[in-house]
């Protein structure tokens, strides 16, 4: 009887260092998963909120009638700014252009743009074509954003040198109260 006890006492000491062990390489795993979960979901998150600002910035922007003045789109850029007031992007920029078509010729009639973040200038849609007609006008809203990630961030900051990356949406939308819109004192 000692000896059949002295057995499963041997065995059972025995799987518990197994167990040890697969714990041992099964964590790294795990936590890797989690981490990777929580900087995925923050991401889809971020980018939703920058496609956001840039819906919202374009629709912002052509709410005026016939003429925009450069005050009235500074509000709007400071409207879609308030919609990346977070923690994990650092810097943002917005762009705004007004593309007109008139006698077969597309033509950026104005342009806006603000922000301290990455270079992102609105440019023309591949198919600006199908969206303007003679004499009607396309606003083109685009916002990037400087996107680090919560938890991965350190990480990749410690094995790579850095872990930022830029989130950039565009946005075409025409004008709502105006065929045309014009900003006679904004930039071209």
């Amino acid at each position: 009887m000692r000896r059949a006890f002295g057995l499963h006492a041997r065995w059972a000491a025995s799987q518990s260092g197994a167990a040890a062990v697969e714990f041992a390489l099964v964590l790294p795993v795990v936590v890797m998963l989690y981490v990777g979960l929580i900087d995925t979901s923050d991401y889809v998150s971020v980018s939703r909120k920058v496609n956001h600002a840039a819906t919202s910035l374009a629709n912002l922007a052509g709410r005026s009638e016939h003429v925009v003045s450069p005050a009235a789109l500074d509000d709007a850029i400071a409207g879609a700014q308030l919609t990346l007031q977070m923690e994990s992007v650092s810097a943002a920029s917005f762009s705004l252009r007004n593309y007109r078509t008139a006698e077969g010729s597309t033509e950026v009639v104005w342009s806006r743009s603000s922000g301290a973040g990455p270079d992102c200038p609105a440019s023309e849609p591949d198919n600006l074509d199908e969206l303007t007609a003679s004499g009607n006008d396309v606003i083109v809203a685009a916002v990037c954003a400087r996107y680090s990630p919560p938890l991965g961030g350190k990480i990749g900051n410690f094995v790579f040198g850095s872990s930022t990356m830029t989130i950039r949406t565009q946005v075409a939308s025409r004008p709502r109260e105006s065929d045309t819109l014009d900003c006679p004192d904004c930039a071209q």
